[in-house]
């Protein structure tokens, strides 16, 4: 057997450990890929086979629409609303949506809206710019962890009869948050004198149900107001 010196194998130690970090670094170790409904260059993706998608950045230019199960990892998706609400993504009933490390943000100046009457699954997501918030309207399980709501709308969550509901470890940031005050008039019979009724809607509101929330922290304008 021949001998090497230190030198020799300090080398030889050196070029495996560079061989290694470029076979680590090289295009396609984490491929993009999208199995099942594939995203139509514009107009409203619709959801209706199984679909997983992994490691990709998608522009809709519509609706995201899941009816049918959606399991999406690595990613980053844009909407692209022309104006407040005008493109959203809606988990219907028989729809799942399953997203983890994930960026779901808005590519204009417009919000997006986000409805969930289905099954839902958030695990370490970015929501970034939602119109009215997550807006969850079923009993069904919807489970909201370790994500970050950013910049909302109005308002970052609404739960209406939310009873399978949890919210866990969930962070609203609100770094630019101006309350809409919205006014109706009524005129009672009996009096005759008007009354002026202004509503302020609230960052995290629950208008029926009982969901659980397991830990929220809520930020506005750099100030945090609630540490649950």
């Amino acid at each position: 057997m021949v001998g090497l010196s230190w030198r020799t194998l300090s080398t030889v130690g050196v070029l495996l450990a560079i061989a290694m970090l470029a076979l680590v670094l090289a295009p396609g170790s984490t491929d993009a890929t999208i199995t099942g409904d594939q995203p139509p260059a514009s107009g409203d993706w619709v959801i209706l086979s199984d679909t997983v998608v992994s490691n990709e950045a998608i522009t809709i230019k519509g609706d995201l629409v899941v009816k049918a199960n959606l399991t999406i990892s690595d990613t980053a998706i844009r909407l692209m609303p022309l104006s407040d609400g005008a493109d959203m993504i809606n988990v219907t009933p028989g729809g799942r949506l399953v997203a983890t490390d994930t960026l779901i943000t808005s590519g204009t100046a417009s919000a997006f809206g986000f409805l969930v009457t289905g099954e839902m699954e958030l695990e370490g997501v970015i929501v970034q710019r939602p119109y009215l918030g997550i807006r969850v309207k079923t009993i069904m399980d919807v489970l909201i962890a370790n994500t970050t709501i950013k910049d909302p709308v109005d308002t970052a969550i609404l739960l209406d009869g939310a009873d399978g509901t949890v919210l866990r470890n969930v962070m609203v940031r609100a770094d630019d948050f101006q309350p809409r005050m919205s006014s109706s008039v009524v005129v009672p019979a009996a009096n005759g004198y008007a009354e002026v009724e202004l509503v302020a809607p609230g960052l995290v509101r629950v208008l029926d149900g009982a969901p659980s929330i397991e830990g929220l922290d809520i930020s506005i304008n750099g100030t945090l107001w609630l540490d649950l």
